[in-house]
Formats: C-alpha cells, structure tokens, sequence
C-alpha cells in the first residue's frame, strides 16, 4: 500500500470501529494525511493533491482543524496556480470564500467567491457555479444586513455540527456555509 491508501485504510478501519467520533483516534491519520499533502506539494504532483485536498477538507473540519484547512488551501491554491489549473484553483477559492462567510469576514468572503464563480464560468462548472453563487450571495446579504463580527460560540458550534454532516455527506466548504447560514439567521 501508499502512504495514502494505508492512512485511509486505517482511518476506514477506525470509523468501522465505532471509535471515528473519538477525535484522538483522527489525529494521528489527520496527521499523516497533512504530511502526504505536504509531500505531494513538494513533488509537484498537483493532481494527487487536489484529490486528496478533497477528501481531507471534510476531515479536517470534523476534527476541528481549522488553520490546517486553511493553510492546506492556500497550499492548493498556489500549486493549482502554478500548474495553471483552473478547475484546482476554482475549488480552492470556492473553499477559502466558503469558510470566510462561517467566520463573518464577507469581505474576504466575496472576494474568494467571486474569483471562483469566474474561474468556475471559465470551464463552464454549473454545479460549482451554483454553490458558489448562493454563497456569494449569502456574503452580500451579510455585508449590508451587518457590520463585520467576529463569530460567536454559536456559530463556531454550528460550524463543528455541519463539519461532521460535510463529512460523512462527502461535501464540502459549501455545504458548512449552507449550514450554518441558515442556523445563523
């Protein structure tokens, strides 16, 4: 087996357990997952990291990983740039627009948002447009109902139960921002 496919096969074996939910069982496989994407960055393999980038968005939302989810698609988004990837850098911008709109930052968020409903156009992606779009939309709405704030517990709690829906629906950022922009509201 790879590193990849023997880190999921355990992971797989953890959630069969019953013990997935146990978050100190995750982070050892969160863990070395990071560390394949960090390696797959490193040896340009851009391809096998957007995929895996994919799957382990969801994962590290559930565990609450927060900056690691960032940093590995600000990660993503510069490799997809280098290697020209259109698509790769739609889901990344649509991913980091996604998240901004959870934390209240529509400024961030619909500059993200924008970039991949553009990108998204370009390739002609409709079901990325779509989410994107609803997003978008939900950051403007945000932007003129309110002043910037930062999130509260209630929403951070929210952010945790729609993480762990994304994760087991295979979904997305979008998915959380869909979530917790209709609890918010």
């Amino acid at each position: 087996f790879s590193g990849g496919a023997l880190s999921s096969l355990l992971f797989l074996r953890t959630a069969a357990a019953g013990d997935l939910l146990k978050l100190d069982n995750a982070t050892g496989e969160v863990d070395a997952l990071l560390d394949l994407f960090g390696r797959l960055d490193r040896a340009g393999r851009f391809e096998e990291e957007l995929k895996l980038m994919r799957s382990l968005n969801g994962l590290l939302a559930l565990t609450l990983r927060w900056l690691d989810l960032i940093r590995s698609l600000r990660s993503l988004l510069r490799s997809a740039k280098a290697a020209n990837h259109a698509a790769g850098q739609a889901y990344a911008h649509h991913e980091l627009g996604s998240l901004s709109l959870c934390a209240g930052r529509t400024e961030a968020a619909e500059h993200h948002l924008r970039e991949a409903f553009r990108l998204q156009s370009q390739i002609g992606d409709l079901t990325g447009q779509c989410a994107t779009r609803h997003n978008l939309d939900s950051a403007r709405r945000d932007a003129l109902s309110r002043p910037p704030t930062p999130p509260s517990s209630r929403l951070l709690r929210s952010a945790a139960i729609a993480a762990g829906f994304v994760l087991l629906g295979g979904g997305g950022g979008s998915a959380i921002a869909l979530s917790i922009h209709r609890t918010h509201h």
